[in-house]
Protein backbone atom coordinates (compact mmCIF):
# COMPACT_ATOMS: atom_id res chain seq x y z
CA UNK A 1 0.00 0.00 0.00
CA UNK A 2 1.19 3.56 -1.07
CA UNK A 3 -0.14 6.91 -0.56
CA UNK A 4 -0.04 9.07 -3.06
CA UNK A 5 -1.30 12.32 -4.38
CA UNK A 6 -4.79 12.65 -5.73
CA UNK A 7 -3.99 14.57 -8.24
CA UNK A 8 -0.96 12.11 -9.36
CA UNK A 9 -2.98 9.03 -9.41
CA UNK A 10 -3.17 7.49 -12.80
CA UNK A 11 -5.85 6.31 -13.91
CA UNK A 12 -6.29 2.01 -13.87
CA UNK A 13 -4.85 2.07 -9.60
CA UNK A 14 -6.74 0.34 -7.34
CA UNK A 15 -7.78 2.36 -3.99
CA UNK A 16 -5.71 0.70 -0.96
CA UNK A 17 -8.45 1.76 1.84
CA UNK A 18 -11.96 2.51 1.62
CA UNK A 19 -13.26 6.43 1.19
CA UNK A 20 -15.83 8.22 3.70
CA UNK A 21 -18.41 10.82 3.20
CA UNK A 22 -18.53 12.64 6.85
CA UNK A 23 -21.47 10.69 7.84
CA UNK A 24 -19.50 7.56 8.13
CA UNK A 25 -21.27 6.21 4.71
CA UNK A 26 -18.66 4.76 2.09
CA UNK A 27 -18.50 6.37 -0.84
CA UNK A 28 -15.53 4.14 -2.37
CA UNK A 29 -14.69 0.84 -1.42
CA UNK A 30 -11.42 -0.73 -1.21
CA UNK A 31 -10.16 -2.27 -4.74
CA UNK A 32 -12.09 0.11 -6.28
CA UNK A 33 -10.37 0.59 -9.67
CA UNK A 34 -9.76 4.65 -10.16
CA UNK A 35 -10.50 6.04 -13.66
CA UNK A 36 -9.93 9.81 -14.24
CA UNK A 37 -13.61 10.84 -13.36
CA UNK A 38 -13.49 9.11 -9.80
CA UNK A 39 -9.86 10.75 -9.38
CA UNK A 40 -11.44 14.06 -10.67
CA UNK A 41 -14.27 13.34 -8.14
CA UNK A 42 -12.12 12.76 -4.83
CA UNK A 43 -10.26 15.97 -5.83
CA UNK A 44 -13.20 18.19 -5.96
CA UNK A 45 -14.63 16.36 -2.70
CA UNK A 46 -11.18 17.87 -1.10
CA UNK A 47 -9.53 14.64 -0.66
CA UNK A 48 -5.60 15.51 -1.64
CA UNK A 49 -4.50 12.16 -0.91
CA UNK A 50 -5.34 8.84 -0.64
CA UNK A 51 -3.83 5.07 -0.71
CA UNK A 52 -3.01 2.67 -3.28
CA UNK A 53 -2.48 -0.50 -3.41
CA UNK A 54 1.72 -1.08 -5.29
CA UNK A 55 2.40 -4.67 -5.68
CA UNK A 56 5.92 -3.06 -4.62
CA UNK A 57 4.67 -1.96 -1.09
CA UNK A 58 1.76 -4.44 -0.58
CA UNK A 59 3.05 -6.01 2.42
CA UNK A 60 3.57 -2.49 4.34
CA UNK A 61 0.25 -2.15 6.17
CA UNK A 62 -0.40 1.97 7.06
CA UNK A 63 -1.54 1.65 10.76
CA UNK A 64 -4.05 5.02 11.21
CA UNK A 65 -3.56 6.48 14.98
CA UNK A 66 -7.08 6.44 15.52
CA UNK A 67 -10.19 4.23 14.31
CA UNK A 68 -12.46 4.92 11.15
CA UNK A 69 -15.13 4.84 14.24
CA UNK A 70 -13.43 7.08 16.35
CA UNK A 71 -12.63 9.50 13.45
CA UNK A 72 -15.97 9.55 11.78
CA UNK A 73 -17.54 10.19 15.53
CA UNK A 74 -14.87 12.95 16.35
CA UNK A 75 -16.03 14.52 12.71
CA UNK A 76 -19.32 14.65 12.90
CA UNK A 77 -19.60 16.19 16.46
CA UNK A 78 -17.10 18.58 14.99
CA UNK A 79 -19.47 19.33 12.00
CA UNK A 80 -22.35 19.54 14.20
CA UNK A 81 -21.09 21.59 17.14
CA UNK A 82 -18.48 24.01 14.88
CA UNK A 83 -22.21 24.62 12.55
CA UNK A 84 -24.15 25.79 14.92
CA UNK A 85 -21.71 28.24 15.52
CA UNK A 86 -21.75 29.00 12.04
CA UNK A 87 -25.50 29.03 11.71
CA UNK A 88 -24.95 31.58 14.35
CA UNK A 89 -22.27 33.55 12.51
CA UNK A 90 -24.32 36.71 11.90
CA UNK A 91 -25.59 37.19 15.21
CA UNK A 92 -24.00 39.83 17.67
CA UNK A 93 -23.88 38.31 20.83
CA UNK A 94 -22.07 35.07 21.29
CA UNK A 95 -24.60 31.86 21.80
CA UNK A 96 -23.35 29.80 24.58
CA UNK A 97 -24.78 25.74 23.78
CA UNK A 98 -22.99 24.70 27.30
CA UNK A 99 -22.32 21.21 25.58
CA UNK A 100 -19.24 21.39 24.10
CA UNK A 101 -16.96 20.15 26.64
CA UNK A 102 -19.40 17.17 27.45
CA UNK A 103 -19.74 16.61 23.51
CA UNK A 104 -16.15 16.33 22.99
CA UNK A 105 -15.50 15.05 26.00
CA UNK A 106 -16.58 11.57 24.62
CA UNK A 107 -14.77 12.19 22.03
CA UNK A 108 -11.04 13.04 23.43
CA UNK A 109 -12.02 9.42 25.53
CA UNK A 110 -12.11 7.55 22.52
CA UNK A 111 -9.21 9.49 20.79
CA UNK A 112 -6.96 9.01 23.87
CA UNK A 113 -8.26 4.87 24.17
CA UNK A 114 -7.09 4.59 20.37
CA UNK A 115 -3.77 6.44 20.66
CA UNK A 116 -2.94 4.51 24.14
CA UNK A 117 -3.25 1.75 22.66
CA UNK A 118 -0.84 2.53 19.76
CA UNK A 119 2.26 3.88 21.30
CA UNK A 120 4.71 3.85 18.69
CA UNK A 121 2.69 5.01 15.80
CA UNK A 122 4.29 7.83 13.51
CA UNK A 123 1.58 10.33 13.19
CA UNK A 124 1.07 11.64 9.56
CA UNK A 125 -1.91 12.96 9.44
CA UNK A 126 -3.39 14.67 6.16
CA UNK A 127 -7.35 15.84 4.51
CA UNK A 128 -7.19 11.72 3.45
CA UNK A 129 -10.19 8.49 3.49
CA UNK A 130 -12.78 11.14 4.78
CA UNK A 131 -14.43 13.32 2.97
CA UNK A 132 -15.29 17.20 5.17
CA UNK A 133 -14.96 20.52 6.05
CA UNK A 134 -10.65 21.92 6.10
CA UNK A 135 -11.56 23.23 9.30
CA UNK A 136 -13.01 20.26 10.90
CA UNK A 137 -10.28 17.90 9.57
CA UNK A 138 -7.52 20.27 10.64
CA UNK A 139 -8.73 20.63 14.01
CA UNK A 140 -9.20 17.08 14.27
CA UNK A 141 -5.85 16.85 13.02
CA UNK A 142 -4.15 19.30 15.53
CA UNK A 143 -6.19 17.54 18.38
CA UNK A 144 -4.38 14.23 17.84
CA UNK A 145 -0.64 15.67 17.20
CA UNK A 146 -1.47 17.36 20.37
CA UNK A 147 -2.71 14.62 22.46
CA UNK A 148 -0.13 12.14 21.04
CA UNK A 149 2.70 14.76 22.50
CA UNK A 150 0.97 15.29 25.61
CA UNK A 151 1.33 11.42 26.01
CA UNK A 152 4.71 10.66 25.19
CA UNK A 153 5.86 13.38 27.23
CA UNK A 154 4.07 11.91 30.64
CA UNK A 155 1.11 13.49 30.97
CA UNK A 156 -1.50 11.62 32.47
CA UNK A 157 -4.81 10.28 30.90
CA UNK A 158 -6.46 13.97 32.68
CA UNK A 159 -4.17 16.12 31.54
CA UNK A 160 -4.20 14.54 27.84
CA UNK A 161 -7.49 14.93 27.65
CA UNK A 162 -7.45 18.60 28.90
CA UNK A 163 -4.82 19.20 25.98
CA UNK A 164 -6.25 17.37 23.49
CA UNK A 165 -9.80 19.32 23.93
CA UNK A 166 -8.05 22.59 24.09
CA UNK A 167 -6.31 21.56 20.79
CA UNK A 168 -9.76 20.24 19.49
CA UNK A 169 -11.51 23.81 19.76
CA UNK A 170 -8.61 25.72 19.26
CA UNK A 171 -9.63 26.98 16.03
CA UNK A 172 -13.40 27.20 16.96
CA UNK A 173 -13.50 31.16 16.85
CA UNK A 174 -12.83 30.68 12.34
CA UNK A 175 -16.90 29.38 12.43
CA UNK A 176 -17.37 33.27 13.72
CA UNK A 177 -15.48 34.30 10.44
CA UNK A 178 -17.16 35.32 7.02
CA UNK A 179 -16.63 31.92 4.59
CA UNK A 180 -15.31 34.19 1.45
CA UNK A 181 -12.20 35.92 3.58
CA UNK A 182 -11.56 32.08 4.97
CA UNK A 183 -12.03 30.14 1.55
CA UNK A 184 -10.67 33.46 -0.36
CA UNK A 185 -8.55 32.55 -3.62
CA UNK A 186 -6.82 35.75 -3.16
CA UNK A 187 -4.18 37.44 -0.84
CA UNK A 188 -6.26 39.01 1.63
CA UNK A 189 -5.91 43.00 2.58
CA UNK A 190 -4.51 44.27 5.62
CA UNK A 191 -7.95 44.60 6.93
CA UNK A 192 -9.10 41.18 6.16
CA UNK A 193 -6.28 39.82 7.47
CA UNK A 194 -6.49 41.45 10.66
CA UNK A 195 -10.69 40.56 10.71
CA UNK A 196 -8.98 36.62 10.82
CA UNK A 197 -6.13 37.16 13.20
CA UNK A 198 -9.46 37.57 15.28
CA UNK A 199 -10.83 34.44 15.27
CA UNK A 200 -8.29 33.75 18.40
CA UNK A 201 -10.09 36.23 20.58
CA UNK A 202 -13.89 35.26 19.38
CA UNK A 203 -12.55 31.79 20.49
CA UNK A 204 -12.02 32.67 23.90
CA UNK A 205 -15.06 34.54 24.24
CA UNK A 206 -17.15 31.22 22.83
CA UNK A 207 -15.42 28.80 24.99
CA UNK A 208 -14.64 30.96 28.20
CA UNK A 209 -18.23 30.64 29.96
CA UNK A 210 -18.40 26.94 28.86
CA UNK A 211 -18.54 24.63 32.06
CA UNK A 212 -16.79 21.39 30.86
CA UNK A 213 -13.79 23.55 29.21
CA UNK A 214 -11.04 23.76 31.65
CA UNK A 215 -9.23 26.44 31.91
CA UNK A 216 -5.43 26.36 31.66
CA UNK A 217 -4.07 24.76 34.06
CA UNK A 218 -7.03 22.15 35.44
CA UNK A 219 -7.32 19.14 33.85
CA UNK A 220 -10.76 17.60 33.10
CA UNK A 221 -11.12 15.01 34.50
CA UNK A 222 -12.10 11.46 32.34
CA UNK A 223 -14.84 10.75 34.93
CA UNK A 224 -16.68 13.94 34.23
CA UNK A 225 -19.79 14.08 32.16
Amino acid sequence: MRLIPTKSCPPGMRLGKCIYNEDGIILLNEGVELTVGLVGRLQRLGIDFIYIHDPVTDDIQVEDPISDETRIKALAEIRTNFGHFMENASKSKFSKSHTLGRAFGGVMKMIIDDLSGKPDTLLMLMNMNVMGNYLYQHSLNVCIYATMLGMVSGYSKDESLALGLGALLHDIGMTKIKTELIMAPRKLTGDELQEVKRHTEIGFKLLKDEPNIPAAGRPLRLSAS
